[in-house]
């Protein structure tokens, strides 16, 4: 197999309650909560985080673009929050350290106004929620 390098940024440096993380590698199929395989090496990265720092806990926040309905949308980033969880947990980590939160269209980091802003509308973000 041919070898290349991903580097994935995870900037968990500065580790306290109330930071929140955006994870760029995340992703899933379209309309659905089904996480891709490259989502993989970001999760497997955060689970082996959450080994190490075993007091961590995360609230895992979905959020989408504004295509479609609010509803729908509130639901789809719920699901794939959910998603993320179910991940983490198969990894080792105890479900009481995980929150599942889905924010639907309800907070862009940019404005939905390009198919590029979308696409950075559409993440998973991590919020250290408490640290021991």
């Amino acid at each position: 197999g041919k070898y290349r390098e991903v580097k994935l940024d995870i900037p968990l440096k500065k580790i306290e309650t109330g930071v929140s993380v955006v994870i760029n590698n995340i992703f899933f199929k379209p309309n659905s909560a089904y996480l891709s395989r490259d989502s993989r090496l970001a999760l497997d990265r955060i689970a082996k985080l959450l080994k190490t720092h075993y007091n961590l806990a995360l609230e895992i926040q979905g959020h989408t673009d504004d295509i479609g309905s609010k509803k729908k949308n509130l639901i789809l980033s719920q699901k794939r929050a959910e998603a993320v969880r179910r991940y983490l947990m198969k990894k080792g980590i105890s479900g009481v350290r995980l929150k599942a939160v889905g924010f639907g269209e309800e907070k862009p980091r940019v404005p939905n106004t390009s198919a590029k802003n979308r696409a950075l509308n559409r993440r998973i973000e991590f919020k250290i929620i408490k640290v021991n």
